[in-house]
């Protein structure tokens, strides 16, 4: 099928952001003593992959402590693929990311292996777009959210529930909604790892260009980020996310991404 007939690519752009702990260059194989990295490949493997190919219309970016940016395509999961290293095995993701930021010692230890340009971008949040050149995004029209996992829910960052009334006798019935506008989403763990303090707010300028963006907060039950990913995959694959980030009350503004979140 050509590619503009697969319903991939009918989702719109579902861009997720996760903080990370320590600095880039820290990103190891099976490194449980660095905070945050162990959830780096796992993540990209929740996003990015799929059971034949890649999700074309998803982007993954990683947010160090000191403020930078780790952006990764779905080009990646084609790129290994083409050199034979199509199984996202930790080993695999974690090289591919090192070599596709520039890291010259593990080009060397793996003179092989060939990143295109573009599968992987290093940035801040104030250049992100720039530095994504041709790939970047068009962002208008987006759903920008915050999503707390593990949060208690309140009116003012309420529970996303993907089928609420689902079932229930005389409760609203769901609809998918298809093409889904694109969704730009800033995940992150309660009691965890949060984005640096002006993140939110140079990631809005940056991406939409104004400062004071609206930001729809939200909460999902607790459990591990890359897990989450895989879950909001799956509501954005079947029509479900975007109706369900519309109930929670999009588009009404909820508060400027200069704001920091309170725990």
């Amino acid at each position: 099928q050509p590619a503009a007939q697969d319903p991939q690519l009918e989702e719109g752009l579902f861009w997720i952001f996760v903080p990370v702990g320590g600095k880039l260059g820290e990103i190891a194989v099976d490194d449980w003593r660095k905070d945050g990295t162990y959830e780096v490949p796992r993540c990209c493997i929740s996003h990015l992959w799929r059971s034949r190919g890649a999700h074309l219309s998803h982007l993954l970016s990683f947010v160090f402590a000191d403020g930078e940016v780790l952006t990764v395509r779905p080009d990646l999961v084609t790129c290994l693929s083409r050199q034979q290293r199509a199984a996202p095995t930790e080993q695999n993701i974690v090289k591919a990311l090192r070599i596709g930021f520039g890291d010259r010692t593990a080009q060397r230890r793996d003179t092989w292996l060939k990143i295109d340009e573009g599968c992987v971008t290093r940035s801040r949040a104030g250049n992100l777009l720039r530095r994504l050149g041709g790939h970047r995004p068009q962002l208008s029209g987006s759903t920008f959210c915050d999503l707390l996992l593990g949060g208690a829910g309140d009116d003012e960052s309420p529970r996303l529930d993907a089928y609420a009334g689902a079932g229930a006798v005389g409760g609203p019935e769901v609809v998918p909604t298809r093409p889904a506008h694109d969704v730009v989403m800033l995940l992150h763990q309660v009691g965890d790892e949060d984005f640096p303090d002006t993140f939110r707010a140079e990631l809005a300028a940056s991406l939409f260009g104004v400062t004071g963006r609206p930001v729809l907060n939200l909460t999902f039950p607790l459990m591990s980020l890359h897990t989450a990913i895989s879950l909001l995959g799956h509501y954005g694959y079947v029509g479900a996310l975007q109706t369900a980030l519309q109930a929670a009350g999009w588009p009404a503004a909820r508060r400027p991404p200069s704001q920091t979140r309170r725990l």
